[in-house]
C-alpha cells in the first residue's frame, strides 16, 4: 500500500463527557486508518467504558492503545502540529484566532508530515479561544445553514475523508480505483483531443485551455467513460477532417 502520512496522525479529544462518541472517534479513526488517539483531561474512565467499546466496533483496539494526558500542552513537545476543529467561524476580520484554512491548506502544510494532532473540542461546548489559540491552525466545515455545530465523530469523519481524498488524488491515484484509465490510454486521449481540436480550427491559448480541461475529465473518469469519450472523439475527427483530394485522374473520369 503507498505510503499514507495521515494514518500517523493523532486525534486528540478534549474533555468528551459521553462515551458513545469517544467509541465513535474510534471507529472513524479505524475506517480511515489512524490509530493514536488521546483524551485531555478526560474523566470517568471512558476508554474502558461497555459503552465506547461497544460503539467503537472494530475500532475498539484503538481505546486499548490510547493514552489521557492532563492539558493541550502537553502534546505540544510531540506535535509538529496542532490542528484546532470548531463550528464557529470569525465574525470579522479581526477575529484572527478562529480563522479557518480549507482541508486543501491543510495538506500544502502538513500532507507529508507524520506529526500532526487534530484536537477535536468537547462533546458539550467545543474548545475554547484559549485552546485554539495554543492550535497552530484551525479547521471549519460550513454546513451553510443557520446550524453549523456537527457531532464531533461526524466533523472528524467528513475531515479525514477530505485529507485522505486530497492525498490520494495529489499522489496520482485519484478516487476511481483499479478501473481508471492506463497511462497508455490518457496519452491517446490526449493525442485525439490535440488532432480534434487542430481540426475544428483551435489555435494557440484557446486549444491549449480546452486540452487541459479535457484532459483532466479524462483523469477523472474511469476506463469506460474514456473509451466512449474516444471513440466519439475519433468519429468527430472524422467528420470535421476535410475530405481527401481524389486526385486528377479521379476528377477526369468523373461524369459531368
Amino acid at each position: 500500500m503507498n505510503w499514507r502520512p495521515y494514518t500517523s496522525w493523532t486525534v486528540a479529544f478534549v474533555e468528551p463527557r459521553y462515551s458513545i462518541n469517544v467509541g465513535y472517534v474510534a471507529r472513524v479513526m479505524a475506517n480511515f486508518g489512524l490509530s493514536k488517539l488521546v483524551l485531555v483531561a478526560e474523566r470517568g474512565d471512558k476508554l474502558r467504558s461497555a459503552t465506547a467499546r461497544r460503539y467503537a466496533s472494530h475500532g475498539s483496539w484503538i481505546l486499548d492503545a490510547a493514552r489521557v494526558v492532563p492539558s493541550l500542552g502537553s502534546l505540544r513537545s510531540d506535535a509538529g502540529f496542532l490542528v484546532a476543529t470548531t463550528a464557529r467561524v470569525p465574525e470579522s476580520p479581526a477575529e484572527v484566532v478562529r480563522r479557518p484554512i480549507s482541508p486543501e491548506e491543510l495538506m500544502d502544510l502538513a500532507g507529508g508530515r507524520e506529526d500532526v494532532v487534530m484536537v477535536l473540542g468537547r462533546d458539550t461546548t467545543g474548545l475554547t479561544n484559549e485552546e485554539i489559540a495554543e492550535c497552530d491552525f484551525v479547521l471549519h466545515l460550513r454546513t451553510w445553514t443557520d446550524y453549523p455545530t456537527l457531532n464531533v465523530s461526524h466533523a472528524l469523519a467528513i475531515m479525514l475523508y477530505e485529507v485522505a481524498r486530497i492525498h490520494h488524488l495529489r499522489e496520482g491515484g485519484g478516487l476511481r480505483g483499479p478501473s481508471g484509465p492506463t497511462a497508455e490510454e490518457l496519452s491517446a486521449f490526449g493525442g485525439i483531443i490535440s488532432e480534434l481540436l487542430r481540426a475544428l480550427g483551435y489555435r494557440d491559448a484557446r486549444a491549449r485551455k480546452v486540452e487541459i480541461l479535457m484532459r483532466r475529465l479524462a483523469r477523472r473518469g474511469d476506463r469506460d467513460e474514456v473509451r466512449a469519450l474516444m471513440g466519439i472523439m475519433r468519429r468527430a475527427l472524422a467528420l470535421a477532417r476535410p475530405p481527401a483530394d481524389p486526385g486528377p485522374d479521379v476528377a477526369r473520369a468523373s461524369p459531368h
